[in-house]
C-alpha cells in the first residue's frame, strides 16, 4: 500500500516537473508561427539587428511563460539566420517552423 502511494506521488511530481520544464508541442508550434509572422514583416523591411528585435518579439509573445520564453530565445539564438534566409525566400511561417522542428 505504501509502495502504491509512493508510485502515485512520484508520478504526479514527475508530470509537474515535466510540465514546468517544457512547453507543450502545440503551444511551441503556435508560438513559432506567431514569432515568424511578426519577424517576417521586420525582416522584409529592415536589415538591422534581427536578433535584438527577435528578443523583443519573444518578450511580447511569451508573456512571462518561462518554458515558451526558453523555446523562443532558442529560436532567436540558434535559428535566426535560417529564419531570415527562408523568410526572404518566401517560405511560410508554418513551413519554417516545421523545418526547424518547432511544429
Amino acid at each position: 500500500m505504501k509502495l502504491l502511494a509512493f508510485v502515485i506521488i512520484a508520478t504526479i511530481l514527475a508530470s509537474v516537473i515535466c510540465e514546468e520544464s517544457e512547453a507543450p508541442p502545440n503551444e511551441t508550434c503556435k508560438m513559432c508561427i506567431r514569432f515568424i509572422s511578426k519577424m517576417s514583416k521586420y525582416i522584409l523591411k529592415h536589415s538591422g539587428d534581427v536578433k535584438r528585435y527577435g528578443g523583443k518579439v519573444c518578450d511580447v509573445l511569451t508573456w512571462g511563460n518561462e518554458s515558451l520564453d526558453k523555446k523562443c530565445r532558442e529560436m532567436v539564438n540558434e535559428k535566426i539566420e535560417y529564419i531570415v534566409e527562408k523568410v526572404r525566400a518566401s517560405k511560410t511561417s508554418e513551413e519554417i517552423c516545421h523545418d526547424i522542428y518547432f511544429c
